[in-house]
């Protein structure tokens, strides 16, 4: 019965579990708790900004000491960081044209780098070289608190999209609830999709989550239309599934200077940038 069920535990709700912060201050306020062991995926169209939004977390993440590993399936981690790092210093287009970085650009890149490499592990992986056993290698030598995997759709398996999706999927979940780490997985739309039941792949994939959050960019009409910098800067974070509350909304965000704040600021050149 249920009481032997809680026989074992000292309280009846657990404590002292560690809990991830979801990259920024309002996402933490209204979105149900990050803990271990859970199961995300974090889903959006081709070019929503999943692996900037991802790539951010990990760092808010590993700053506030907690162990992070990502694994890129897709991009260079290098170059990724290097993007990163660009924003976050508000290097120009042309500066990174004309590679005219300053000797306070190299300094204060090198600075962040520092600061956020003591629980960050970086990986690139080619596609055919990574499947669930694999992930699962990496998990038990690395031990980290937190693994983000861009993307799902790279992990090697057998199978019809839809059977292949289904198994890693499931396999992940399990991953994460016998390890006890908090997975992060990136997964695309279907093409011409918008919603989180357009995720590619088959459907097991909502099911099996704890969380599903969409990432999404201001809305075009058709690729004419011209936008502002400040509807360039917006990103909406949605969360569409929470096993914990149930609770679902959408958060607008701008990111400026690889940042996610809720207000827009006018971009200015800033030399001396803490993290």
């Amino acid at each position: 019965n249920l009481e032997e069920w809680f026989a074992g535990e000292a309280n009846a709700f657990p404590i002292g579990q560690k809990i991830f912060t979801w990259g920024v201050p309002v996402l933490d306020a209204y979105f149900s708790p990050l803990k271990q062991g859970k199961f995300v995926i974090l889903a959006g169209e081709s070019g929503a900004g999943k692996t900037t939004f991802s790539f951010f977390m990990a760092l808010q993440n590993a700053i506030l000491g907690k162990k992070v590993c990502y694994l890129s399936l897709e991009m260079d981690v290098k170059e990724m960081a290097r993007v990163y790092l660009r924003n976050r210093l508000g290097i120009t287009k042309d500066t990174a044209r004309r590679e005219s970085y300053s000797a306070q650009d190299q300094m204060s890149a090198r600075e962040l780098i520092k600061a956020a490499s003591k629980n960050l592990r970086l990986g690139r992986y080619q596609e055919h070289d990574t499947n669930l056993e694999n992930i699962q290698q990496i998990i038990v030598e690395e031990q980290p608190d937190l693994l983000f995997i861009d993307n799902l759709g790279f992990i090697d398996g057998e199978g019809e999209e839809w059977e292949k999706t289904a198994i890693i999927s499931r396999g992940l979940t399990k991953l994460a609830h016998e390890k006890n780490v908090t997975i992060i997985a990136l997964h695309h739309f279907k093409k011409g999709g918008k919603n989180i039941d357009d995720m590619r792949g088959s459907g097991k994939i909502k099911d099996d989550t704890d969380f599903v959050l969409k990432i999404s960019r201001f809305p075009k009409d058709n690729d004419e239309i011209i936008l502002t910098p400040e509807e360039k800067a917006t990103t909406y974070v949605s969360i569409g599934k929470d096993r914990e509350f149930g609770e679902l909304g959408t958060c607008k965000l701008f990111y400026q200077q690889g940042q996610f704040n809720t207000d827009y600021r006018n971009q200015t050149r800033t030399e001396d940038i803490p993290f």
